[in-house]
């Protein structure tokens, strides 16, 4: 029995620290376009691969978009509320809009960052399926299988998702 329980403890300490090697770098990248800053950010890794290790058992597949995408939730959510708790500490753009190579005169910034606001403040399940769609460029399917629903489900949050940013948006260009 002894035998055993070493066995599985071997085998999550073997998978957690292949995950860790392959998603660490990908991680800090997510907490630090959200954080800026290098110690908060490795704090936020931290957290987001004590959630993983607890949750392993969600975990089937290494290189998945699946997993992928579960870390990078994760991730981002760790991120948040290490921001919150540190109020003093700015914001910044997403993964998708820091990447972004263009020159962006300071209008377009400005429409950017209200934008990257009105995400954040979604409901939180709107949010996550926005990031997972246009963000990490996910499928659909690959959407479903993340957040274990069906396909269809995964389009129709994301409608609900885009319906939902565009109330915000029409709401605050007449208030």
């Amino acid at each position: 029995m002894i035998l055993f329980l070493l066995n599985i403890i071997e085998d999550n300490i073997k998978k957690f620290n292949k995950l860790y090697k392959i998603y660490k770098n990908y991680v800090f990248v997510i907490c630090n376009n959200i954080l800026k800053d290098i110690n908060l950010s490795e704090d936020a890794l931290q957290e987001t691969f004590l959630a993983v290790h607890n949750n392993l058992k969600n975990i089937d597949d290494y290189n998945s978009n699946r997993t992928k995408g579960y870390i990078a939730i994760i991730a981002r959510n760790k991120s948040i509320d290490i921001h919150n708790k540190n109020k003093n500490i700015t914001f910044v753009e997403d993964e998708f809009f820091q990447n972004n190579s263009v020159e962006i005169n300071p209008l377009e910034d400005m429409y950017y960052e209200n934008l990257l606001n009105l995400i954040r403040n979604l409901k939180i399940e709107y949010s996550n399926i926005l990031m997972l769609r246009f963000v990490h460029d996910m499928e659909y399917k690959d959407i479903a299988r993340t957040l274990d629903i069906t396909e269809e489900n995964a389009r129709k949050r994301v409608e609900r998702a885009r319906k939902a940013l565009k109330d915000k948006l029409e709401g605050e260009n007449y208030e």
